[in-house]
C-alpha cells in the first residue's frame, strides 16, 4: 500500500512550523543591522521543516520566508526603491527574495536525506548550516547583479553581523530541537507499543 503524504498529521504539523516562522521572523525584523536588513530567524524553522519532512517541505517554508521578506516595509522602502536603484530593483529584490529561501530549504532537506544513512547527528548539523549559508549567499550574488556599488557597505554588515548571528543560532539550535522531537517521538512510540501489548494481554 502507497504510504500516503498529506496526512491530517503532516497538514496540522507544517502549519504549525509556517506559524512559527512567520513569528520569528517578525520577531527577527526588530534586529535591525542596516537600512532592510536584519536577522531572519525563520531559517530555524525552515532547517526544521526540511530536516524532518524533507525537501519540498524546505523548499515551501523558504518560499513563505520569501514572501515575508518582500512584505516587510523596509525592504519595499529601500531594495524596492526606483529612485535609488532603477526600475529593476522590483524585479531583482524579488527574484533574490524568493530563490535564496526556497533554495536552502530544498537543498538543505536533500542533503538531510542523503547524509543521515551515515550519521544522523551530521546529517543535521549540515543541513542547518546550509540554509543560512544559502540564504546569505544568493543575497550577495543577487545585490551584486541587480543593484549598484552603494550596497558595499550593506553587504559587509550582512557579512560582518547578520550572516555569523544567523548560521550561529541556526547552526545551535536546529539540531538541538531536532533531538528533542526526535527523543519525544521516539517516547510517543515506546507508549503505542506498550499500550498495544496491554490490549493484546486483555
Amino acid at each position: 500500500m502507497k504510504k500516503k503524504i498529506f496526512t491530517t498529521k503532516f497538514i496540522v504539523e507544517v502549519g504549525i512550523l509556517t506559524a512559527i516562522e512567520v513569528v520569528l521572523y517578525l520577531f527577527g525584523t526588530f534586529i535591525q543591522f542596516g537600512p532592510g536588513i536584519s536577522i531572519n530567524l525563520a531559517l530555524i524553522p525552515i532547517a526544521i521543516g526540511a530536516i524532518l519532512f524533507g525537501p519540498f517541505c524546505g523548499l515551501f517554508l523558504g518560499a513563505v520566508n520569501g514572501v515575508a521578506v518582500i512584505l516587510t516595509p523596509g525592504t519595499q522602502a529601500f531594495f524596492m526603491n526606483v529612485d535609488l536603484f532603477g526600475p529593476w530593483c522590483i524585479f531583482g529584490t524579488i527574484l533574490i527574495c524568493m530563490i535564496k529561501c526556497s533554495a536552502a530549504g530544498f537543498v538543505a532537506g536533500i542533503l538531510y536525506r542523503l547524509l543521515k544513512k551515515h550519521n544522523d547527528i551530521v546529517a543535521c548539523i549540515v543541513a542547518a548550516l546550509v540554509v543560512p549559508v544559502i540564504n546569505t549567499g544568493f543575497f550577495v550574488i543577487g545585490a551584486c547583479i541587480f543593484f549598484t556599488s552603494q550596497l558595499e557597505a550593506l553587504l559587509a554588515t550582512v557579512f560582518s553581523f547578520n550572516f555569523l548571528i544567523e548560521i550561529g543560532g541556526t547552526a545551535l539550535l536546529t539540531p538541538a530541537i531536532i533531538r528533542v522531537i526526535h527523543i519525544v517521538q521516539s517516547k510517543e512510540s515506546d507508549e503505542k507499543i506498550i499500550s498495544g501489548e496491554s490490549n493484546e494481554e486483555k
